[in-house]
């Protein structure tokens, strides 16, 4: 049986409202560990590595940077993991 397109795109944003939740910043003493080039993600990356996430962005500079510490993958790439 074939799922309509729709019921997949419902199933998707329910994962994602599902698997997302709000913490509180990671304390700024732990970002000396992370060496990357935007000193700006660096908050983005130890939030990612703390909750043992997959990091999902569009910002390659950022996905490129984070595979040093995390799993990181494009929306595209995150969603055909997922299929």
């Amino acid at each position: 049986m074939e799922i309509p397109e729709f019921s997949k795109s419902y199933v998707l944003f329910r994962q994602s409202l599902e698997c997302c939740t709000l913490r509180k910043n990671v304390p700024k003493t732990e970002f000396s560990k992370y060496n990357i080039e935007d000193k700006n993600d660096i908050p983005i990356i130890a939030g990612a590595v703390h909750e043992s996430a997959v990091l999902i962005t569009e910002d390659s500079m950022l996905k490129d940077e984070a595979k040093k510490y995390i799993e990181s993958a494009t929306p595209s790439e995150a969603l055909t993991k997922i299929r």
